[in-house]
């Protein structure tokens, strides 16, 4: 994808894009531990704000492959090694956001 392509989908889907680099960079722990820092810091509205860019992105115009190379492009998970694509495993965290949106607290 074009950097300039790039930066104004980072910055149309700016919630989502830090999620996934404050999260999912260089020097994260394994994948469980992200996660229970996740649901750590989680609330119900930053929750919320993060599922809609997520269904908004999932939802768009954008090719498939433009929506992996978004996911790629912006957090350091190699996910060959993890059994799934960029695509399939975001949608799996939408799931899990969905689970967890109903505990959180305001």
């Amino acid at each position: 994808m074009l950097d300039e392509k790039m930066w104004l989908l980072r910055e149309e889907f700016k919630v989502l894009g830090n999620f996934l680099g404050g999260y999912f960079h260089q020097d994260m722990e394994p994948l469980e531990e992200v996660w229970a820092e996740i649901v750590e810091n989680a609330n119900k509205e930053s929750t919320t704000i993060l599922l809609n860019d997520i269904d908004r992105f999932l939802n768009s115009n954008l090719s498939h492959i433009e929506k992996e190379e978004f996911i790629e492009g912006n957090c350091d998970l190699y996910f060959p090694a993890i059994n799934t694509t960029p695509l399939e495993w975001l949608i799996q965290m939408q799931i899990e956001f969905k689970k967890l949106l109903p505990s959180l607290k305001d």
